[in-house]
């Protein structure tokens, strides 16, 4: 459901996302336009300046995803997001999100998010074969994407729309995408740029990611990568650690056992996107 807000109150939402985290306009006009159009914002002002906000955005199965949470910097410290949040969320509802920093999980956990869900992260020496398949940002095959996306065991899953709007993000960041069809892999940025932070393939075909992340890296490297391919990573004799990456609040009447007969430690959201 679309949040009706004004193009004055947009722009102000921008700055405030700009002035948060230091970025470009391109990339507040891709994520906080998400939201205004399919999304959920609800924001606090001062004197006619936006002081904190946050988004919310439907996945499938009616879990929500928390993105795009930004307060000004000089009103940090007096709990304005906690106050945003706690007058806007239903508490029935089952809410996702990827915390900023790993400092900010304590201050969720008071929120009611209790519950963390992990990424697994490893290093490799990879011989960089499956870096050909490596797509020019001008030709990006974003329905080829989705389509991996959506055949894969990644779940709850975003809408198409905020899948769209998380591959743009990832390259206003500088990111790079790896795919040849058969599976996709987002590379980091910088010094990082070779890193993996994410791999994707369809349903079934997991036991393929340990071959996956040494074709896409040249040299040593590391990966990050959902549950579902730890058996893989194991097989072939790699080693990983887990990371806390994202923060689950659970429905107040939701039973425990009523998440879509899954345990809640599988949800997974793919790349970061706040």
């Amino acid at each position: 459901m679309s949040t009706p807000i004004s193009q004055e109150d947009f722009l102000k939402l921008k700055t405030l996302f700009m002035e948060s985290f230091d970025e470009s306009d391109a990339l507040a006009e891709e994520i906080v336009g998400y939201a205004k159009t399919y999304g959920e914002i609800r924001f606090l002002s001062d004197n006619g300046k936006v002081i904190t906000m946050l988004c919310l955005a439907e996945l499938e199965d009616g879990y929500k995803y928390l993105f795009a949470v930004a307060t000004s910097p000089s009103y940090r410290g007096r709990g304005l997001f906690s106050d945003n949040f706690s007058v806007y969320a239903g508490k029935n509802e089952n809410i996702i999100c990827i915390p900023q920093s790993d400092s900010l999980f304590s201050l969720y956990r008071k929120l009611g998010f209790t519950q963390e869900i992990f990424i697994f992260n490893t290093s490799v020496v990879g011989d960089g074969s499956l870096r050909k398949h490596l797509l020019s940002n001008y030709d990006m095959d974003f329905e080829m994407l989705y389509r991996i996306y959506k055949s894969s065991c990644f779940y709850p899953k975003k809408p198409k729309e905020l899948f769209m709007s998380t591959m743009r993000c990832h390259l206003l960041y500088g990111g790079t995408v790896i795919s040849d069809g058969s599976f996709y892999a987002l590379c980091g940025v910088g010094e990082n740029s070779r890193n993996i932070y994410e791999i994707c393939v369809p349903k079934g075909s997991e036991n393929r990611a340990a071959e996956l992340i040494k074709g896409c890296v040249s040299g040593v490297a590391a990966a990050s990568l959902a549950a579902d391919f730890t058996t893989s990573l194991r097989n072939s004799g790699l080693t990983y650690n887990a990371k806390r990456i994202a923060a689950f609040r659970q429905g107040a009447d939701i039973p425990k056992n009523n998440i879509n007969n899954s345990s809640w430690k599988s949800l997974y959201i793919n790349i970061l996107y706040n």
